[in-house]
């Protein structure tokens, strides 16, 4: 402890000097407590000093006692790094101390010099002073500004006293020399390493997404994509890499293995690194990632970076505008190739529907529940993902006042049974829909399948399907056809897939020149160009009928797999 702490002279006489917290000013009278120590030597006051101090941190406590209590934080801060608060608290001191350089008065009295001086190194003895109550006050009171939290952190508390010391002493330093040092605590100097890693700021981002991912019950599945880019983009950047030191340069090495990284690595090549899997795939001339994988891993790095960015722990993002190395060749309208006109009467020309048209009734014939007959022909007329028609309820089978058939798309469970299902899921908010049931998927007996469904007690469409992994009805019938019943139908060009019939409906639409609207309505594409909000409710079924009514496939007869004696069904 300093000789002189608390110890003042006036004329020769010491006295004893504090700030009162503000808690306790009312107690002592007022803001500082002075009182003569009645000597001129400085040992003596020493001795005496300590009497005092006594004194005043007793009369301190007794006030502290009959403070009210300050209300406990409702809840925690959460991903508060600590490289964030170190920048925080930088740009509290750099705010502060400009403002003081501001604020300087170089034509002080001598009187007013002195008390300034005096003030500010008493000051500056109570922040050092770990157990003074006035500096604890001061850091308390400066703690919300300088950090941005409400809560103790790590560490936060001493880089606050810190920062109001450097500030003080910067003071001192301007009425002694008419100017202020750069820093006096290399803390605040101008070159400060954040030792934050690039894995923390990942782990920061993840944390972020399930927390939104919670929030808007989005699907686990989407979560768990993600996390698998971001374990690869950590192991392509250095988990223990230092977030302010990827530069550049690392990011152009980064666009430059992932432009050489195999598809399905961990499924080829399991256990082994990225280094030894894009050898060990260009001798065995495997593929490489699509432009569209790699633009994924890219988006990751680019948005892991933008956190760190705003959690001031970088200044510059370098993966701000990264992309694949490579230019995309194909264009959006190619990229899911639809089937063709062709290949749609291949399929149900094939065998499994050849014998199904033999039967009365031909949908029938389907012995493994219905989804085999059912699943191409409601995405080929409804436009439906294999989702949304595997997890179909009977209670989704709907009619509007003018006696218009639809099938209800949505997430949510309806009717007294539906806590007996699975929950549904559909992929995004546009997905949840309104189709009207086309005319041929009527003729076909749809609805009468629905009827009989209804009769037997079920409450599925397809009782025989259950989710798998995340929900997903359609894992398995998804695979059969993928695997199975579209290859031996007909000859598949690359990118098509049970997907395919979907887009089939699509350009479908657009033959018959269906409004962006309609395509919005009855497909759940998102189109983000207009808005219908001028049009009415485009997603009433009583409108879009007349458009899913013209929805057909030139050259493809389908009346083979009409029941013999369809009935007439009305819900």
């Amino acid at each position: 402890m300093s000789k002189t702490l608390h110890l003042i002279v006036r004329k020769g006489v010491y006295y004893y000097k504090r700030r009162v917290p503000s808690f306790a000013q009312e107690a002592f009278g007022g803001g500082m407590y002075q009182v003569s120590l009645e000597t001129r030597s400085l040992k003596e006051a020493e001795g005496k000093r300590a009497l005092q101090d006594i004194m005043f941190h007793a009369r301190v406590d007794a006030a502290r006692a009959n403070e009210q209590p300050t209300p406990a934080p409702t809840s925690a801060e959460t991903g508060i790094l600590e490289a964030e608060v170190r920048a925080r608290v930088r740009e509290f001191v750099m705010m502060r101390d400009a403002k003081a350089n501001d604020e300087f008065v170089s034509d002080y009295t001598e009187q007013e010099r002195g008390d300034a001086i005096e003030n500010i190194e008493i000051e500056i003895q109570n922040l050092a002073t770990t157990d003074d109550p006035f500096g604890q006050e001061l850091i308390s009171r400066a703690y919300p500004t300088a950090t941005g939290l409400t809560q103790p952190h790590p560490r936060a508390a001493d880089l606050v006293q810190r920062a109001l010391i450097e500030i003080r002493n910067r003071k001192l330093d301007r009425i002694h020399h008419g100017y202020a040092r750069p820093y006096f605590d290399p803390a605040f100097g101008p070159v400060l390493e954040h030792q934050t890693t690039f894995k923390q700021v990942a782990d920061l981002y993840l944390k972020y997404d399930a927390d939104e991912a919670e929030a808007n019950n989005r699907r686990r599945h989407t979560s768990e994509k993600k996390a698998a880019l971001v374990a690869t983009v950590i192991e392509m950047i250095g988990g223990d890499t230092r977030v302010d030191a990827i530069s550049f340069d690392t990011v152009k090495g980064f666009q430059l293995t992932l432009d050489r990284l195999p598809a399905n690595r961990n499924k080829l090549f399991p256990g082994k690194s990225i280094d030894q899997a894009i050898e060990l795939a260009r001798k065995a001339n495997k593929a490489r990632l699509s432009y569209l994988s790699q633009y994924d891993y890219a988006s990751q790095l680019r948005l892991i970076l933008d956190l760190a960015v705003k959690k001031r722990i970088i200044s510059h993002n370098f993966a701000n505008d990264l992309k694949p190395l490579k230019a995309d060749t194909v264009s959006d309208g190619d990229r899911r190739k639809p089937f063709s006109p062709d290949q749609i009467r291949q399929l149900f020309s094939g065998a499994f529907y050849l014998h199904c048209a033999t039967l009365p009734v031909p949908y029938r014939g389907d012995t493994n529940g219905g989804w085999r007959f059912w699943l191409p022909l409601i995405m080929l007329f409804a436009g439906m993902r294999p989702n949304e028609v595997c997890q179909l309820r009977l209670a989704d089978f709907k009619a509007t006042k003018n006696g218009v058939q639809y099938i209800d798309v949505t997430s949510e469970e309806s009717g007294d049974n539906a806590d007996q299902l699975a929950q549904k899921s559909v992929k995004t908010r546009n997905s949840i829909r309104k189709v009207p049931v086309h005319p041929v998927l009527i003729k076909m007996g749809l609805l009468e399948l629905v009827e009989d469904r209804r009769k037997a007690g079920d409450l599925q469409l397809f009782p025989t399907l259950a989710p798998k992994a995340y929900g997903n009805y359609a894992t398995y019938p998804a695979r059969r056809f993928n695997e199975r019943f579209l290859p031996d139908a007909m000859e598949l060009a690359e990118d098509q897939a049970l997907y395919s019939l979907r887009h089939s409906f699509r350009d479908a639409l657009r033959q018959i020149d269906a409004p962006n609207d309609t395509l919005r309505a009855l497909g759940g594409w998102a189109d983000h160009s207009e808005t219908s909000s001028d049009y009415g409710d485009r997603t009433n079924p009583d409108y879009q009928s007349k458009w899913i009514d013209q929805v057909s496939y030139p050259g493809v007869d389908l009346t083979k797999l009409y029941p013999k004696s369809p009935k007439s069904t009305v819900l």
